[in-house]
């Protein structure tokens, strides 16, 4: 099975429209489906979402950004 493009942890923000942070919080694992992952608002982790990993790496809907800390690494 090859490695995720998208692993728990990554965060990304969404394109258009206002510009909010979600985080990767766990893999959804189906023989049957594209991997999917549930994600969680930065801030309002009560805002969950599930997108499928194409979702996710299409730079037309989401880009991924460093986490919080990116900077002191």
């Amino acid at each position: 099975m090859p490695k995720a493009k998208v692993q728990v942890g990554d965060r990304f923000i969404t394109i258009g429209g206002y510009p909010t942070t979600w985080i990767v919080e766990r893999e959804i694992f189906s023989p049957t489906v594209t991997p999917h992952f549930q994600l969680s608002q930065e801030g309002q982790p009560n805002r969950v979402k599930t997108l499928s990993e194409s979702v996710l790496v299409d730079d037309s809907q989401y880009r991924k950004v460093p986490g919080p800390d990116f900077a002191a690494a």
